[in-house]
């Protein structure tokens, strides 16, 4: 008899304790102001390339955070940069704004001349997540409005699960491109976005377009 009541009473227990699959989440873009966060972006497809990135959130406006990136170092199929492109990377700054949602409220390329700046900038700002507006639970999806290769494309995502990624907590979502955009997925993009602070610490996208494959990995290092 003892043991008929105390099984259900252990499980109310564990539920109240974890939730029963009933925890939400939030995911917000909130990157600690001043510090640096270094990505490698990976490209492989007709030509490789590798990209470190430094990114960098240098104030908050109003609800909004102004992030400054900066190219550390670039190579092409495994070769470094001429000395020539070095040097005018070197002193490239892209400024973005982006608001809690990730969204991006305006995206500027200095430091660079402008036909280069304006290269830079019809590109995007290469966000690849919009996040939702309310907490969500694993399992949830929502869609959002993201900028690539320049142009507005809709995007539907889900929270798949959330882990212990390199000791950070992570949320772990996959999302889907609309009809509208410059590329098809192969299959839907990946990420490990920690929950701290909106930050990602992986993705990873395979795409076709215009009858080329690319497969982009994004990893914070």
């Amino acid at each position: 008899m003892k043991l008929s009541w105390s099984i259900p009473l252990l499980f109310g227990l564990a539920c109240l304790l974890g939730g029963c699959g009933t925890k939400s989440y939030t995911l917000q873009y909130a990157p600690k102001i001043g510090e640096a966060y270094n990505y490698k972006m990976s490209l492989s497809g007709q030509r490789d390339a590798d990209v470190t990135m430094s990114m960098k959130p240098i104030r908050v406006e109003g609800n909004n955070v102004v992030v400054e990136s900066r190219v550390v170092d670039m190579t092409i199929g495994g070769q470094p940069m001429p000395p020539a492109t070095a040097d005018l990377l070197k002193n490239l700054v892209i400024t973005t704004t982006y608001d809690r949602q990730e969204h991006i409220i305006s995206n500027d390329v200095s430091g660079v001349p402008s036909q280069v700046a304006a290269a830079f900038k019809s590109q995007g700002a290469g966000t690849n997540a919009a996040y939702p507006d309310k907490p969500v639970k694993v399992g949830d999806s929502w869609t959002g409005t993201v900028d690539m290769l320049g142009k507005s494309v809709e995007m539907t995502y889900k929270l798949d699960g959330v882990e212990n990624v390199g000791g950070k907590e992570a949320a772990i979502v996959e999302g889907t491109v609309s009809s509208n955009a410059p590329f098809q997925l192969k299959a839907p993009m990946k990420m490990q976005i920690e929950l701290a602070t909106g930050m990602p610490i992986s993705a990873t996208m395979e795409a076709e377009a215009a009858g080329q494959s690319v497969k982009t990995t994004f990893t914070r290092l």
